[in-house]
């Protein structure tokens, strides 16, 4: 992380934190206790961000960096519109009818735990997903935001080093697989060796 984006999050965590001191919201509405959430989300994650950096291991940082922004969409998009919490409603029940769907086959022993009612989860799962519609995918939610801009950019580098895209790999652990039987190559040159 370079210098300048390392002190604009030190000092966007400090701005914020101050700034939840005198933030007032409505315990009894559930879509400002949901905004509440997405906000200490936020705070949480820069304040990891800034630890790992500050203690010599980035490593990661950017996967950290990516969900925090994730929640600042839904941030915006929630407080632009209280119906936006049906999309992240049905973001949750997708994502767990695949868990049910998995744990129902019986051949996953890390959700062995649920597997006896997962039959009813996903059936909860699926009513809930007839109720509220299909989610938004991300591109849509970061447009939704304003944010098209940093999805197509800060956030597709975001992305890069979370899944390990091999262009991100050091020189010499770099491969490609662009031939046509799949043959791995590196990357690397001869003159990486001197490194």
């Amino acid at each position: 992380m370079d210098a300048p984006m390392y002190q604009l999050l030190k000092e966007q965590l400090a701005a914020t934190i101050h700034a939840l001191r005198v933030t007032t919201f409505n315990r009894g509405n559930a879509v400002q206790r949901l905004i509440m959430a997405l906000y200490a989300t936020i705070i949480e994650q820069i304040d990891s961000a800034v630890a790992l950096v500050d203690s010599g291991r980035s490593t990661g940082v950017e996967a950290i960096l990516r969900s925090c922004l994730e929640a600042h969409v839904d941030l915006l998009n929630l407080a632009s519109d209280p119906a936006y919490a049906d999309q992240m409603q049905a973001h949750y029940h997708q994502q767990f009818r695949i868990v049910c769907r998995e744990a129902i086959k019986g051949t996953n022993p890390f959700l062995a735990g649920i597997e006896a009612d997962a039959p009813a989860r996903l059936a909860e799962h699926e009513k809930e997903l007839a109720r509220l519609g299909k989610p938004l995918d991300t591109k849509t939610r970061f447009d939704m935001a304003g944010m098209g801009d940093i999805y197509r950019s800060i956030y597709n580098s975001l992305c890069c080093e979370t899944h390990n895209v091999s262009a991100n790999f050091p020189a010499p652990f770099a491969v490609e697989c662009s031939d046509a039987q799949g043959v791995h190559r590196n990357r690397w040159t001869p003159s990486d060796r001197r490194r």
